[in-house]
């Protein structure tokens, strides 16, 4: 697999809220190693992209995760069910992707990503569920 080339890299943060993480294995580390990330895409300059699940209801992101940009509301757990994701996703980088439920929403993502032939790397110490 090639290098991931950060001119052409985007960070795709989903669902890592307030109401979700006290239900996911090992959350706090979750959470603590997707800071890591976002910090290193702050430093290199990366976009980034974030989404919640039923905000609503399961709460924002999580307090941890300050300093993000607004996040895309969305009712389906695939993120690219929301028109608005594939908007903010356009231009044909690859994409970083963390979060959870790394089972539902980051599996389902991540999945139709590649069927429209993104590249997807998932850190996997940055998802759970």
């Amino acid at each position: 697999m090639p290098l991931l080339n950060l001119p052409n890299s985007l960070l795709l943060v989903v669902d890592l809220q307030t109401r979700l993480m006290p239900a996911i294995h090992d959350g706090a580390r979750v959470v603590a190693n997707a800071a890591r990330l976002l910090e290193a895409g702050r430093l290199l300059a990366v976009p980034v992209v974030v989404t919640e699940q039923n905000p609503d209801k399961l709460g924002a992101t999580a307090p941890e995760l300050a300093g993000l940009p607004p996040a895309i509301a969305k009712m389906s757990f695939d993120a690219c069910a929301e028109p608005a994701v594939l908007e903010a996703l356009d231009g044909g980088r690859d994409i970083v992707l963390c979060g959870c439920e790394a089972h539902v929403c980051v599996g389902q993502t991540a999945l139709t990503l590649l069927e429209r032939g993104r590249r997807v790397v998932v850190v996997q110490d940055a998802v759970g569920s």
